[in-house]
């Protein structure tokens, strides 16, 4: 089941899939705005290499610590095999965010059920560089198994772009690619 933001009760608790600090920094005023209680999950197997992954860790936590930000953080172990399991065979974009995606938020529905957390989210949903509607369809399929809810919501590009440049003014490391190999060598090769 999809709900929109804006129909979520109040002091509802929703566990949200943090791909970075930057996407979370641009999402962030959004769920204060509704009183709702946030559950940080950083699970990113797909961010490659692993020193990339640390920084973006990193770049995360040093952004709660500055902006005071009181919320239940999990940080799973880095499962990188798990990754490319998930995306064997299905390595050309988009097929692999797809799987990916899959990968990720099957994982964070079953942490949010054994929570007994009801909804669940990712700051993916406001990147303008992630594949929103893929990602949804995948949400939902996790969601399903676990009988939960989808929160969905909307961000203004512009207002994106805004957030990110203000993470990056506050010193924050902003990454230049998705995280996986594959659109780092894409990266490099345009």
């Amino acid at each position: 089941m999809l709900i929109d933001i804006n129909m979520l009760p109040k002091k509802s608790e929703v566990f949200i899939h943090v791909c970075c600090g930057a996407c979370l920094n641009s999402v962030f005023d959004i769920f204060n705005e509704g009183s709702i209680d946030l559950r940080l999950f950083f699970f990113n197997p797909n961010i490659h290499p692993y020193a990339e992954f640390l920084r973006r860790r990193e770049a995360l936590l040093a952004y709660l610590k500055l902006r005071k930000v009181d919320l239940e953080l999990e940080i799973p172990e880095y499962e990188v095999v798990d990754y490319f399991r998930a995306v064997n065979g299905f390595e050309d974009y988009p097929d692999r965010c797809r799987f990916c995606y899959r990968l990720r938020f099957q994982e964070t529905a079953k942490k949010a059920a054994e929570n007994g957390i009801k909804y669940i989210t990712s700051t993916i949903f406001a990147s303008p560089y992630q594949k929103k509607q893929i990602a949804l369809e995948e949400a939902l399929r996790a969601a399903e198994t676990f009988d939960l809810a989808v929160v969905n919501y909307d961000i203004e590009k512009k207002r994106y772009r805004e957030k990110v440049e203000e993470f990056k003014k506050d010193g924050f490391y902003y990454q230049n690619y998705c995280g996986c190999i594959f659109s780092e060598v894409e990266r490099l090769i345009r």
